[in-house]
């Protein structure tokens, strides 16, 4: 078997091409990638009916299908994976399949224990499905991640832009960097307004609070954003623990890998920056009764033109 922390089907990946890449790696075992799937692939010696595999066919998750075919008169079980960024659990899924079987010699036995540990696997698959956030959860999502891009990595290293994203952990206000905070909102581009939902997301507990707002409208077209490419993006620029810094943070927001995240495409516009001062048209933890605990309240962005700054003025 291989190191644990080495991926092995990101060798197979770098082959440009739309047929299944495969590598074998364990007896009758094979690694395989094919059309962005990462795949373990079992190699029967002969062919058997669809009857032995009728308990695992199909999907048993939003991330994990089971398939077999018949190639040369001999059976292929094929196991993927479609969200790649699992790989890493996925792997230790399959190596748990192997050493289910490793030691049996009749195939027809090895077949039915590797059958029965897939269905043990099953409820832990089934739970790995996240409900979706909601659109408006997913716009305000993409309005972090355009902050954490745009602004603060082209600023600081990644990993420190990464730790400053304090929203998820939970926090009252998204981003806290260098004594000073950011809250950031998204609006449709037709609603010239945002809406506060607590009364400490505008309480200034640093030396400055700052609030960053973007204007989205839904798109199809090829430059609009959606959550899966432009994490990916993000990704792209960070090394191996800063993403895993970022997938603990998206994990923490509710966000996991689901392909109905496509669906959900915008523009975003440039930000527009905000500083909170003392006059600023808000609702505080200190200025509404401690007893009120649940509170949400919308400001017309055409009564806070006068605080606003420009971004090159904003010093972290």
């Amino acid at each position: 078997m291989e190191n644990d922390d080495i991926n092995p089907w990101e060798d197979l990946s770098i082959v440009d091409s739309l047929e299944l890449n495969t590598r074998k790696f364990h007896k009758s075992f094979y690694w395989g990638v094919d059309k962005g799937t990462y795949l373990l692939i079992w190699k029967l010696s002969k062919e058997y009916d669809d009857i032995n595999f009728k308990r695992i066919k199909g999907d048993f998750s939003s991330l994990l299908k089971i398939e077999h075919s018949i190639k040369d008169n001999k059976t292929h079980v094929f196991v993927k994976l479609t969200n790649v960024e699992q790989w890493s659990i996925f792997k230790t899924f399959c190596q748990d399949l192997i050493a289910a079987v490793d030691e049996l010699k009749i195939e027809d036995q090895k077949i039915e224990f590797f059958i029965n540990r897939l269905l043990d696997w099953k409820k832990f698959w089934k739970k790995s499905k996240r409900e979706t956030l909601s659109a408006e959860n997913i716009k305000g999502l993409l309005g972090e991640l355009k902050f954490l891009k745009e602004f603060l990595l082209n600023r600081i290293s990644g990993h420190d832009a990464i730790r400053a994203w304090v929203g998820p952990n939970p926090n009252p206000q998204d981003f806290s960097y260098n004594k000073n905070t950011y809250e950031i909102k998204t609006h449709d581009e037709s609603v010239q307004q945002i809406t506060i939902s607590s009364k400490e997301q505008l309480t200034k507990n640093t030396t400055e609070l700052y609030l960053v707002v973007y204007s989205l409208s839904a798109s199809n077209e090829p430059l609009s954003l959606n959550l899966i490419d432009y994490i990916k993006e993000i990704k792209n620029t960070l090394n191996s623990s800063e993403c895993d810094m970022l997938d603990q943070k998206l994990n923490n927001a509710g966000y996991s890998y689901d392909e109905e995240y496509r669906k959900y495409g915008y523009m975003i516009s440039a930000p527009k920056f905000y500083k909170v001062a003392d006059d600023f048209p808000k609702i505080t933890t200190s200025n509404v009764h401690a007893s009120i605990k649940d509170l949400s309240y919308k400001i017309p962005l055409n009564v806070i033109q006068k605080y606003r700054l420009e971004e090159d003025t904003i010093k972290l």
